[in-house]
């Protein structure tokens, strides 16, 4: 036997085998295999953990992979597994081994067969997971495993929440991403990308490459309308413009919607609201599967689409499919709800009013949640942008404006939608427009001037119900920051001239003492 041939049958302890007692072993592992397969055939999780106890001395690595696998395809019952002592003794095991041989024997394709098994029934056993985050094993993964694996490492960590910022370094490498979107079939692409946006990774690599009409298309094509959705879910998630991906889909929405859930569909709506895509050919087939989402539908889904329908200012065209799904989730039990529920609909329900769509609330219980969940609702970031702007304003004599405030006090609402800076008297409304505001292109990963979906909907709906509304960007604020103070006050003249709001004479002090120390703010 030649020296290669030999360190093929080299143990862990230094042991040689022969190749007859290799392939023994080998058909042995088959073998039991095999009969993991049984056990999960009969969904006999019982059995699958008594023949483990019994046969775990003799595992090796596909073994173990298999058998945490398909107790993890078992999702229905994962906490009654978990709860199980034998799966806790089965679990000790293979953690002791763990930590005894680390994580070499067990091959890249296995290790993300068997932590995302792990994953799927809610173990976050920490001996496994934080050596597999660790810089050597990630880049072993990423570097020599296949899309699949990666992609099952990347959703075991999104499903425990765990960061692994060394593993998403080595996916998201030029090369990687490469492989990952040519080689690997959709669900890998989807899987990855539905991670990284789960636990806050920017993938601005990855996302250039779905740009690929190539790549678009293969995702779409997909026999799993889920894989669109979760792409599409990632994208609004980055808040990131990829109008080649955006195109394909709405080209092939009818395939995708037919052949799709009622979750994907209202989590594609839900996603082209956000980014601001308010495509005509998404909502219209949206609005063909209303039976099936009041059918089928959880409340989440039944929510998303009509916030969907709000964001993207198609109420009034969809008028009967609004109705419909809003009269579905008043009949739905008050343990359906969530606050997203109630914040949602409360926000649907405003857009409508501004639309002359009346939907009614008459159940006294859902009144008092919905008012509930508003009243300290806040989106606005209270940041250096608001208090620089703030002392502008009043340094160049504006007066009578006020920091967040609610347009529908008298008719509900809450804390919704509360505009940045307001003369109310006025009816004036100045939205201050953070980056968050904005979509960015993965080409540049900077921000460009395309506002978002609920930026163009608070503007649209702040007009509609009377305001005069005032876009003033976070890009326009920093062309003033090297300005002189006349030349920032004749920015604000220009920005507010015409609106008539009460106004003093401007208060000229040194830059150092006024701008740069701030007037106060009440």
């Amino acid at each position: 036997m030649d020296a290669r041939r030999r360190r093929r049958f080299v143990h862990s302890k230094g042991s040689v085998s022969s190749p007859e007692s290799t392939g023994t072993k080998l058909r042995g592992a088959a073998a039991q295999n095999r009969k993991i397969g049984e056990y999960y055939l009969r969904r006999d999780w019982r059995g699958l953990l008594r023949y483990a106890e019994d046969k775990s001395s003799d595992f090796n690595h596909v073994n173990w992979a298999t058998m945490f696998n398909k107790l993890g395809w078992m999702r229905g019952e994962a906490a009654t597994i978990r709860a199980d002592p034998a799966f806790g003794r089965v679990l000790r095991e293979f953690e002791a081994k763990v930590e005894d041989e680390g994580l070499d024997w067990i091959g890249v394709r296995q290790l993300g067969t068997l932590v995302h098994g792990l994953a799927a029934m809610g173990v976050t056993s920490s001996v496994v997971f934080d050596k597999v985050a660790t810089g050597v094993t990630s880049e072993r993964i990423c570097s020599t495993g296949n899309p699949q694996a990666i992609a099952n490492t990347a959703w075991a960590f999104a499903k425990i929440g765990m960061k692994a910022p060394y593993f998403f370094a080595h996916a998201m490498s030029s090369r990687n991403v490469e492989r990952l979107t040519k080689v690997g079939n959709a669900q890998a692409i989807s899987n990855t990308l539905w991670a990284m946006a789960r636990l806050g990774h920017s993938g601005p690599g990855i996302c250039r490459a779905i740009e690929d009409r190539e790549v678009a298309s293969k995702i779409i094509a997909s026999e799993r309308s889920q894989n669109v959705a979760s792409v599409l879910w990632a994208l609004s998630k980055f808040h990131y413009e990829c109008p080649v991906f955006v195109r394909c889909v709405c080209e092939n929405i009818e395939e995708i919607a037919h052949r799709g859930s009622v979750q994907g569909l209202s989590n594609i709506a839900y996603a082209f609201a956000d980014l601001g895509y308010f495509e005509d050919a998404i909502f219209d087939e949206v609005s063909k599967h209303a039976d099936r989402v009041v059918e089928k539908g959880t409340m989440q889904a039944a929510c998303n689409i009509l916030w969907a329908y709000a964001i993207s200012g198609k109420m009034k065209a969809h008028e009967e499919t609004v109705k419909l799904l809003w009269d579905e989730t008043m009949k739905r039990p008050l343990q359906d709800f969530t606050r997203y529920s109630w914040t949602t609909l409360e926000i649907a329900r405003l857009f409508a009013k501004a639309e002359g769509i009346s939907l009614v609330v008459e159940d006294k219980k859902k009144i008092d949640m919905i008012t509930k969940a508003c009243k300290h609702a806040s989106y606005n970031e209270k940041d250096i942008f608001f208090d620089i702007v703030a002392r502008d304003l009043r340094m160049f004599g504006y007066q009578g404006f006020v920091r967040e405030v609610s347009p529908f006090k008298a008719e509900g609402g809450g804390d919704l939608l509360k505009i940045d800076l307001a003369w109310e008297k006025e009816m004036v409304a100045v939205e201050l427009d953070g980056p968050s505001h904005f979509l960015t292109k993965p080409y540049t990963n900077q921000y460009r001037k395309r506002r978002d979906g609920p930026t163009v909907a608070k503007e649209r709906l702040l007009r509609k119900i009377g305001w005069k509304y005032i876009s003033f960007s976070y890009i326009r604020h920093r062309t003033m920051d090297f300005m002189s103070k006349k030349d920032r006050k004749i920015v604000w003249d220009t920005v507010l001239g015409g609106l008539d709001l009460p106004k003093k004479k401007p208060i000229y002090r040194s830059e150092a003492s006024s701008y740069l120390k701030g007037f106060p703010l009440t």
